[in-house]
């Protein structure tokens, strides 16, 4: 195998391609007053799709787990970036949903964007 191998290799190009992704994607979040994780944008995009989903139904469409997702939940709701009740007051009956003017940062930043 040639040294010019591992440049074009197809592997390492996608592999270069996801950690450019994610570092403009980590500074995009950076300018959010207060900042963001991805894994809290994921969510909130999450909440922003399904409006009033129960966190048991966000943890399975995210992959998070239902522990982790309890403590993010909570930071989120903290900074007044998503609203939760239990309209049922039944244990485990937690809805989530943005709040009725979420961040303008957040809403730029759920924009579909061009390629």
């Amino acid at each position: 195998m040639s040294p010019d191998f591992l440049p074009t290799s197809m592997g390492f190009l996608v592999n270069r391609l996801a950690r450019e992704f994610h570092a403009a994607f980590t500074s995009a979040l950076a300018t959010i007053p207060g900042g963001m994780t991805s894994a809290q944008f994921a969510v909130l995009q999450d909440i922003y799709e399904h409006p009033g989903s129960s966190q048991k139904e966000i943890s399975k469409r995210t992959g998070m787990d239902v522990a982790t997702l309890t403590e993010l939940l909570r930071r989120l709701e903290q900074r007044g970036r998503i609203v939760r009740s239990n309209p049922q007051k039944m244990p485990g009956g937690m809805s989530s949903r943005l709040p009725r003017k979420p961040h303008k940062t957040y809403a730029k930043l759920a924009r579909p964007q061009p390629l």
